[in-house]
């Protein structure tokens, strides 16, 4: 895979997620993010697990009594690679056919230390703090994301 076109110095951007689909990007291989928003955004992606916890996607979750379940820190750096919506959830087992856009996410690294943050809504932009934290945490994770190899 080639790595992500990066036209500003450190581009990176971050996705606040519920739990506990934040932890299934980092930790059981979600590759689909459901979302009702287009993004045309590529590249380097931090994982933020958010405050919320959708209660009833627990149920439906295996492997979910071994997730971490950390609310409101980045947990995982991946790869936003696209986003699509010709795909009648046959794209991913993780794919929602009921939602508009499937945003693909590859290359999930967790972080061994949780970096307590602040979400937002959409996508983001970390600010220099934040980036110097994770990055700080995880140097060499942070390169093989970069260039489009898993852990």
């Amino acid at each position: 895979m080639t790595p992500p076109t990066i036209t500003e110095p450190d581009a990176v951007r971050a996705l606040t997620v519920w739990q506990p689909w934040a932890d299934a990007l980092a930790y059981l291989g979600k590759d689909i993010e459901n979302r009702g928003r287009r993004t045309t955004y590529t590249g380097v992606l931090y994982l933020h697990a958010g405050l919320r916890t959708d209660q009833t996607a627990y149920a439906q979750l295996p492997g979910r009594e071994d997730l971490p379940g950390v609310r409101g820190a980045v947990i995982a750096v991946a790869r936003l690679t696209g986003a699509h919506t010709d795909c009648d959830a046959s794209c991913s087992a993780w794919a929602d056919k009921s939602a508009a856009w499937h945003w693909e996410i590859s290359d999930a690294a967790p972080l061994a230390t949780p970096v307590k943050a602040t979400g937002r809504q959409g996508l983001w932009i970390p600010d220099p703090e934040l980036r110097a934290r994770v990055g700080a945490l995880t140097p060499s994770l942070r390169r093989s994301v970069l260039e489009g190899r898993s852990r």
